[in-house]
């Protein structure tokens, strides 16, 4: 008989990179249910499914505005099956009804994805050129998404040699230790230094941190196979900090010459 597995709580780097969503480019809607709410009340139907005609009123109780948006068909049911509304006390109905939260969130925040903006400082991506943040905050955020897109780990490099100049070296170690992404951005500068033949940014990337002490792997690594792979393929510089990926130096160099001219 197969055993059931049980679902694993989602890992710490797994939870590191997902991006961050940010409420202030969301858009607002009015609840159109508001006044309705504040007149009647709510009930929540319980578990399992109601009977034909009528709503089965559940023990269920409300638990804050985010229930707010599954109230149009519990309504809707309510018109049709002709339920007459139930009457609270005053105490109950405070509880019960939302009139100091007149407006609920519509999901349509932007999540902060940096390869807009990279694409926008000459990443070679698959993405519109938009400069939704500065440059050395999408660098610092796309350490994140290295393991799930190998193209921006091939990318950075080359975006940090472009844009040497305008690069702010203090706001990006800053931005880099307030995200906690101090180990990942000095392997990069590291190795951005190394492929280049810049030793400033191998300077720069002295003032952040030690190496980890587990190892990273940036590229797949669910089999042995992979992880074997990977651990032949990295370069010194890289793997003096604590990562491994299945990309050898030479890879970032011919991308750099490529791009580069």
């Amino acid at each position: 008989m197969k055993k059931i597995r049980k679902q694993r709580e989602p890992s710490r780097a797994s939870l590191r990179e997902m991006p961050e969503v940010d409420l202030k480019d969301g858009r607002w809607r009015p609840n159109p249910y508001a006044a309705r709410i504040a007149a009647e009340g709510v009930i929540l139907p319980g578990r399992g499914r109601p009977k034909k005609g009528a709503l089965r009123a559940g023990s269920a109780t409300v638990t804050g505005p985010t229930c707010l948006v599954a109230l149009g068909p519990l309504l809707r049911c309510r018109a049709a099956a002709r339920v007459p509304p139930r009457t609270f006390s005053e105490p109950q109905r405070r509880r019960a009804t939302f009139p100091r939260r007149r407006y609920i969130h519509a999901v349509t925040a932007r999540a902060k994805d940096p390869r807009p903006t990279l694409t926008a400082y000459g990443a070679p991506l698959f993405f519109l050129a938009k400069r939704d943040m500065t440059l050395e905050e999408a660098v610092v955020r796309s350490l994140r998404i290295l393991r799930r897109d190998p193209t921006v780990l091939l990318s950075l490099p080359l975006v940090l040699v472009r844009n040497e100049r305008a690069l702010d070296k203090e706001l990006l170690l800053a931005k880099a230790r307030s995200l906690g992404l101090e180990t990942e951005l000095g392997m990069m500068l590291d190795l951005t230094g190394e492929v280049a033949r810049l030793r400033r940014f191998q300077t720069l990337a002295r003032r952040l941190g030690a190496p980890r002490a587990r190892l990273l792997y940036l590229t797949n690594a669910r089999s042995s196979f992979a992880r074997r792979a990977a651990d032949e393929s990295t370069p010194p510089v890289v793997a003096r900090w604590g990562f491994r990926m299945n990309m050898p130096e030479s890879s970032f160099r011919q991308f750099l010459a490529k791009h580069n001219g």
